[in-house]
C-alpha cells in the first residue's frame, strides 16, 4: 500500500499548523527549493518509469515528495510569481475541469502511445485532446450531476 504521500503531505500541514517553518530569511531558498520541485514534477510527467519498474520503486515516493515540498514553498513563503501564476484565469479554469483531465488523460495517453510522432507534437496533441475531452465531460455531464447534489444534503 501506498500511503507516503499521505504522510508527506502530513508532515507538512503538521509543521504549518506548529509553525516550524524556516525563518524568513530563508524565503528565497525554500522558494527555489519549491521551483525545482515543481520542475521535477513536469520532468517526471513526462518520463515512462512504467517498463523498467523505477516507478514502483521509487518514483511514487519522489513525486510526492516533490509534491509535498511545492507545496510547502507555496504555502509558507508565497511569492509574487505564485500568486500571479495561481491566480491566472485560465489556470483557475483548468481547476474547474481538472477532475475530467484526471480521469480522461490515462486513455488518451495510451491511445497515442504507439504513434510515433516528436515528443512536443505528441505532448501538445496529448494535452490537448484530455483538456478537449475532460471540457466535454464537464459540460455536457458533470455539472448536472453537480446540480443533483444538492438534494442530498
Amino acid at each position: 500500500m501506498r500511503f507516503d504521500g499521505m504522510m508527506f503531505g502530513a508532515a507538512v500541514a503538521l509543521l504549518t499548523h506548529k509553525n516550524f517553518i524556516p525563518d524568513a530569511k530563508w524565503s528565497k531558498t525554500v522558494g527555489n527549493i519549491g521551483m525545482l520541485a515543481a520542475a521535477a514534477l513536469f520532468y517526471m510527467s513526462y518520463t515512462d518509469y512504467l517498463g523498467s519498474g523505477q516507478l514502483y520503486l521509487w518514483g511514487f515516493t519522489l513525486v510526492n515528495a516533490c509534491a509535498a515540498i511545492m507545496i510547502a514553498a507555496v504555502v509558507w513563503y508565497p511569492s509574487k510569481i505564485l500568486d500571479v501564476f495561481f491566480t491566472f484565469k485560465p489556470l483557475c479554469w483548468l481547476g474547474t475541469v481538472s477532475y475530467g483531465v484526471y480521469l480522461w488523460h490515462w486513455p488518451v495517453f495510451r491511445f497515442f502511445a504507439n504513434i510515433e510522432l516528436k515528443f512536443w507534437a505528441k505532448a501538445v496533441l496529448e494535452i490537448g485532446v484530455s483538456l478537449g475531452i475532460a471540457v466535454l465531460s464537464f459540460y455536457l455531464m458533470e455539472r448536472y450531476f453537480l446540480k443533483l447534489k444538492r438534494h442530498f444534503r
